[in-house]
């Protein structure tokens, strides 16, 4: 896991002392405890079920070698460069220009292919450029990758949401813990930070309950380990719902956003899956 700079702490931005009531979960950062957790398959498929009746952006915020875009098939000349480029002169037209958009009707706004045309920037625009998404959109996930920098500290400090993607494995449990310790340095709020177990199998790895009271972190979701279906996601470029519609991956990644709302009765409140969506 990358170190943070020495003066990190002073180049983010103070977070607010205050919770909004009622609470809307409009900017939720996905955060990988370590590479391989998952983090992105999650965040786009967050993401793209919400699609079906919001108007949602992913954000592909992982600047070292994000690939968003190779995990939604999408094959695009756009990127958030476009936007980066033009930090002083953020608007809907410039949006519209930048983002792609997939199949489900979600907004996306992905890396450049080209890994010379990567471009950084720091805590200020990182939080400029979140808000700004935030007013033009119902929902915006924002794939943070497992690199503890500027760059994601900037978007967790900025979220009404943060989800850690972590495996029941101790190493990643460990970067999962330690990822936690920096959210807390940096005053995130607790209410605002939970996990997200991903590859979980029976009678393997920590169980569930011991994580959540060891880490002292809720675990919204845990999602069953599914190699067969995953694999047909990576080498396909497809989503769950339309390879493995009836699996326990599918169903537990659909009641995701209804947890992180505090619904309970997820029957009641089913969102449509995105094949559904009407432009």
């Amino acid at each position: 896991m990358s170190q943070l700079p020495t003066d990190v702490a002073a180049a983010l931005p103070t977070p607010a002392t205050t919770e909004p009531t009622p609470r809307r979960i409009g900017l939720v950062v996905v955060l990988a405890a370590k590479g391989g957790t998952g983090g992105t398959l999650i965040a786009a498929h967050l993401a793209a079920s919400l699609a079906a009746e919001k108007r949602v952006c992913l954000v592909d915020l992982d600047l070292c070698k994000g690939d968003v875009a190779g995990a939604l098939d999408l094959h695009s000349d756009r990127s958030i460069n476009l936007l980066l480029d033009r930090m002083d002169s953020l608007d809907p037209n410039l949006l519209r220009g930048s983002v792609e958009v997939h199949p489900s009707g979600l907004h996306v706004l992905i890396q450049p292919y080209d890994l010379t045309d990567l471009h950084q920037i720091n805590a200020d625009e990182t939080t400029k450029l979140l808000l700004f998404l935030r007013e033009h959109y119902d929902v915006v996930i924002v794939d943070a990758g497992s690199r503890m920098d500027v760059v994601s500290m900037s978007a967790a400090l900025t979220a009404d949401e943060i989800l850690l993607v972590s495996t029941t494995d101790v190493p990643s449990l460990r970067d999962a813990q330690r990822v936690l310790g920096l959210l807390r340095h940096l005053d995130v709020r607790p209410s605002n930070v939970r996990l997200v177990l991903n590859k979980v199998e029976e009678g393997s790895g920590v169980p569930a309950a011991e994580v959540a009271a060891q880490l002292h972190v809720p675990v919204a979701v845990s999602l069953p380990a599914d190699v067969d279906a995953c694999s047909r996601v990576d080498t396909r470029g497809h989503l769950l719902w339309e390879v493995a519609p009836h699996a326990r991956i599918t169903r537990a990644l659909q009641s995701l956003w209804h947890t992180l709302r505090g619904e309970t009765n997820h029957a009641s409140h089913r969102l449509s899956w995105p094949w559904s969506h009407k432009p």
